[in-house]
């Protein structure tokens, strides 16, 4: 996470943002703006409001750190970022699949925590897929 003495740092806090690009998804704005507002220390008072709005953060400490951070939600009530995303992906399926997602979410759920802790993803355990090799030009007249 973010330093929290900053603004960024501290909107990302709010949102439960571990980048800025993170960041810039949550508040639909293109990443390049997002890191222009981080390297300015100022984000526009438009976006701070639409925060402290959708999380229940005070305005004062998102604009200043002055004050309390939180109003009201308690650690762990509002979803992260990524859990958001998860589940907007998850509405837009069709119900065939929603009832396969929700089978293989118990599915892990019930393996023990060990084995989903240690075993790595097929994509990160597969070293990256070799370059294709280039083809030999083919002459005139090969087949």
């Amino acid at each position: 996470m973010a330093d929290e003495l900053n603004q960024i740092g501290r909107l990302m806090r709010a949102l439960r943002c571990e980048s800025i690009a993170e960041l810039a998804r949550e508040l639909d704005v293109g990443v390049s703006t997002a890191y222009a507002w981080s390297a300015r220390g100022k984000v526009p008072n438009e976006y701070v409001l639409a925060v402290a709005l959708r999380t229940g953060y005070s305005t004062e400490w998102l604009e200043a750190g002055v004050g309390k951070a939180a109003a009201a939600p308690a650690t762990g009530d509002a979803p992260t970022a990524r859990e958001r995303a998860l589940l907007t992906d998850f509405r837009g399926l069709d119900e065939f699949n929603k009832r396969v997602m929700e089978r293989v979410a118990f599915a892990l759920h019930a393996l023990p925590a060990q084995v989903t802790a240690d075993a790595p993803l097929q994509a990160e355990a597969e070293p990256a897929k070799k370059a294709a090799k280039p083809r030999a030009a083919k002459r005139i007249g090969d087949r």
